[in-house]
């Protein structure tokens, strides 16, 4: 399974290039928290403070002869380090750094809390927060040989109607991404880059949600009739949740895309990602979220356009 199926690759056949590539079937455990750097440190014996934010370096793990691999790198704003290493041995390197942890107050978190730093640190995630555009390009995944991992579960779900793909889809400009386009060379999709460089139309920002509506929400549950659709916890959406796509309005007009919605235990509120008109993103604006399944009961949610990344505590 990948998280990102190799567009390189793709590229390689389409352009019929004369290359070879190899693709690594690794493992990525993922640390964070205050004492993530004490942890990487007691599971590996050795000291690793000069680790700057995006290094890398090689590291051993008890009872492992394998090549592995320590990056610091983090989602939570806070320290955070990934090992990775070959695949066959991601058992025994989770419970390595597992036992090794247990005296430092380790916590396991699964996928369901995935998104929560992603949404409160200001990180778009592929195949999350939005899709991707080789999940709907007809012979992307039969040219790699790979149609077994098609992402069937991909759910178009959320206020937008199903079919309108492009509120699924976010250019870098709609990312806030746009700052590392260089126009400098040529690359695939570098004009209708530049033109959106020019004039861009929308932009990343936080909304911060409306206690008392999402309380009305929950509360459908013990109410008679259809009630609104119900946020799982702490990450609203199903995962993976690159088709989920919410309307954003502003006095009845579509001003916008919600995606990412997450419940912050740490800002004690819902919050998500919106990609926003420009002139609508002035912090403080007063928008309305539409939440809930295209076709089923939609609950019209206040929100407040707020800061991105949302996060204020001291970063990495």
């Amino acid at each position: 399974m990948f998280a990102c199926p190799p567009w390189p690759n793709y590229q390689a056949i389409l352009q019929k290039m004369d290359i070879k590539m190899e693709i690594l079937p690794l493992f990525i455990l993922q640390l964070s928290g205050a004492k993530a750097k004490d942890l990487v440190e007691a599971a590996a014996g050795e000291k690793i403070d000069d680790l700057g934010f995006l290094e890398v370096r090689p590291i051993r793990l008890p009872g492992i002869d394998a090549d592995l691999e320590v990056s610091r790198i983090g989602m939570s704003g806070t320290l955070a380090y990934e090992i990775q290493g070959d695949m066959s041995v991601a058992p025994q390197a989770y419970d390595a750094v597992y036992q090794a942890g247990k005296p430092l107050g380790i916590k396991r978190l699964g996928w369901r809390t995935y998104c929560v730093n992603h949404a409160e640190g200001g990180f778009p995630q592929g195949n999350c927060s939005f899709t991707s555009s080789y999940n709907f390009i007809p012979d992307y995944f039969e040219k790699l040989g790979m149609v077994s991992e098609r992402n069937a579960d991909i759910k178009m779900c959320g206020s937008m109607p199903p079919d309108n793909i492009r509120a699924r889809l976010r250019t870098p400009f709609e990312l806030n991404w746009g700052w590392m386009a260089k126009f400098d060379h040529d690359f695939i999709g570098w004009k209708a880059l530049e033109k959106e460089a020019a004039a861009p139309k929308r932009k990343l920002l936080t909304l911060v949600w409306n206690s008392e509506d999402m309380i009305d929400v929950f509360a459908s549950l013990f109410r008679p009739g259809e009630e609104y659709k119900t946020p799982e916890l702490p990450c609203a959406e199903p995962q993976p949740a690159g088709g989920y796509a919410d309307l954003v309005t502003k006095n009845g007009k579509e001003i916008g895309v919600s995606s990412f919605t997450t419940s912050s235990h740490y800002y004690r509120s819902f919050l998500s990602h919106c990609t926003l008109d420009v002139d609508q993103a002035e912090i403080g604006n007063e928008v309305t979220v539409h939440w809930g399944d295209y076709g089923r009961r939609i609950k019209e949610v206040r929100a407040r356009v707020e800061r991105y990344p949302y996060l204020d505590l001291s970063r990495n």
